[in-house]
């Protein structure tokens, strides 16, 4: 099984059953890829919302040892003025991750760190741009 698909998964289970996160953006709104219309834009009722960003994964084996090095990002929207309710919901999120380990069933993960959080503004959308690092042994 791919890591980054696997560990994916793991977060993707750990956040959609966060109390904390689910109170700020509502049940089933972690997306892998969220809901666009045909034209590709979100449609405002998704917001507020996380998703998974842009993974990179490169070869980390040694000797005895397959592994790769995983950088990603999980991204939280915000369709309010303010960035308040962004800044809250990424603060839900690595609240949830922290001093966690994702259990990987076929990889086995050698760490798991938070790297970073950058806060971006563009018209009419606040975004929380979440990246961690991992590195996985691969069988």
């Amino acid at each position: 099984m791919d890591p980054v698909w696997e560990l994916q998964t793991a977060i993707y289970a750990r956040l959609s059953q966060n109390a904390a996160l689910t109170t700020l953006i509502g049940a089933d709104k972690v997306y892998d890829n969220p809901p666009a219309d045909p034209n590709g834009n979100i449609p405002a009722a998704t917001y507020p919302y996380v998703s998974f960003g842009s993974a990179s994964s490169s070869d980390d084996s040694a000797d005895c040892v397959d592994a790769v090095d995983v950088t990603f990002q999980i991204n939280c929207w915000s369709s309010l003025p303010s960035q308040k309710q962004v800044r809250q919901i990424a603060d839900a999120v690595t609240k949830a991750l922290k001093r966690w380990d994702p259990p990987l069933a076929v990889n086995a993960l050698v760490t798991f760190d938070y790297w970073r959080t950058d806060y971006i503004r563009a018209p009419g959308i606040n975004q929380a741009s979440i990246q961690y690092t991992a590195v996985i042994e691969t069988p």
